[in-house]
């Protein structure tokens, strides 16, 4: 068992150490990679279909790309991460990258099939939770003004990505921003449900390590210019 003079002495080593890790590796790698942490459904969704713009900017660079399910996203020992914060939350660092502006969208034939013509129809169209204790149907329904049982969840699913599938297949209505549902929108899989606008129910931001190489920054200021361009 630790001591208090103990347990402080090993917080303070193993900060250290971990920041020795950290330029130990960096300094081992070529300085045109750059190693990124972000969640799957922002990888599969926005980052990877988007990647081949930043490498005819910068042939030279290499991208390796680090996925978590979840969306707390920590640094760790990557050049930079994009992590979701909830709508009211103030996180300690990072910098702004993109408001979570999202909407209910399902299939066009599940619209049809629930007979759904606007937004006194919402009740008649399952919907498909995908946060964790379902915090973003809530923060949804108590913005909006509206009785939480008219969102009925029927499935669960630990990701966006997974829950838009879902929903593209016609088994329910799912919250996502506009740049999460591009391709399905776009294609004519989902459309957003009528009668009801984005809500903010929270941020992404870009974390990134103190001392950063030239390519991180430029991937870093690529990242704000491609997600202004598709709001």
């Amino acid at each position: 068992m630790l001591t208090d003079a103990g347990r402080r002495l090993y917080d303070d080593a193993a900060a250290a150490i971990a920041a020795i890790d950290r330029s130990t590796e960096a300094l081992s790698r070529d300085q045109n990679e750059i190693v990124v942490r972000v969640s799957v459904s922002l990888a599969v969704r926005w980052l990877i279909p988007a990647l081949e713009r930043f490498k005819a900017l910068h042939p030279a660079a290499r991208v390796r790309v680090e996925t978590k399910v979840t969306s707390d996203i920590a640094l760790g020992t990557c050049d930079l991460a994009i992590s979701y914060h909830r709508a009211g939350s103030v996180p300690a660092e990072g910098e702004w990258l993109a408001a979570d502006m999202s909407r209910p969208v399902a299939s066009p034939a599940l619209l049809i099939a629930a007979g759904y013509e606007g937004a006194g129809d919402l009740a008649r169209i399952p919907a498909l939770q995908c946060a964790q204790d379902n915090w973003d149907w809530s923060l949804w329904t108590r913005t909006l003004g509206l009785e939480p049982r008219v969102v009925n969840i029927q499935h669960v699913f630990d990701t966006d990505d997974a829950a838009l599938h879902a929903a593209t297949a016609g088994l329910g209505m799912v919250l996502a921003p506009a740049f999460l549902t591009e391709r399905e929108i776009r294609s004519g899989g989902l459309v957003a449900l009528p009668g009801f606008g984005p809500v903010d129910l929270g941020h992404y931001r870009v974390v990134f390590q103190r001392h950063e190489n030239r390519m991180t920054r430029k991937f870093r200021k690529w990242l704000g210019e491609e997600m202004q361009r598709m709001l």
